[in-house]
């Protein structure tokens, strides 16, 4: 199984930057990074395959407690969190074919090794009505985590249909996505909502 962790590399003024509108860029820096510390713990806590997609300058940032080789890192690539989201499925899918990934933003106060459990189990092949697609919904709207059957990373359509050309960061933003996948009728399964720390 492998989890996707999406992450901007730590740096005053770049990160959280509506929080920071609210509380200053040093605190909203010291949030993030706890944030960060937390999201990366969780992941150490289950045996999964992790990959970091980054965006930033890594070589700025090397923290003591990180063990980078529980983790392979990747810079994101895309020109929107659409672009960038797919083709992180597409790293993913390539490394590990025959797997289903999991991806999830590093914002999430009360992210849990239970949550990520979930989501998983609900795509194991062994699973009574085995899901297609895992969402974990945040009480903003959007989502905080989706995981994809390898079968659906593999196709472009589908892919295309979840991820391009769709607006970011609005109340509906998970909506959309269901409407989206509407076509396909897939097995959808939900994990329990969150906040997530614009």
């Amino acid at each position: 199984m492998s989890l996707i962790l999406f992450l901007k590399i730590p740096e005053k003024g770049k990160v959280k930057t509506r929080l920071a509108a609210r509380v200053g860029e040093e605190r909203a820096l010291e949030i993030y990074e706890g944030l960060l510390r937390h999201t990366l713990e969780v992941a150490m806590e289950l045996p999964l395959r992790r990959l970091i997609f980054f965006s930033g300058d890594r070589s700025s940032w090397q923290p003591a407690w990180l063990r980078e080789d529980a983790f392979l890192f990747f810079p994101q690539q895309g020109s929107d969190l659409g672009e960038r989201m797919s083709h992180a499925f597409r790293q993913a899918v390539s490394l590990y074919p025959q797997e289903p990934a999991v991806l999830v933003g590093s914002d999430i106060p009360d992210l849990s090794p239970g949550v990520l459990d979930f989501a998983f189990r609900q795509m194991e092949p062994a699973a009574a009505d085995s899901a297609d697609v895992v969402f974990g919904p945040a009480r903003d709207g959007g989502y905080y985590l989706v995981g994809l059957q390898p079968a659906l990373i593999q196709r472009e359509d589908c892919l295309r249909a979840l991820f391009e050309n769709k607006r970011w960061s609005h109340n509906r933003v998970l909506q959309d996505a269901l409407n989206a996948l509407k076509p396909f009728d897939l097995n959808i399964a939900f994990a329990e909502e969150l906040d997530d720390l614009d």
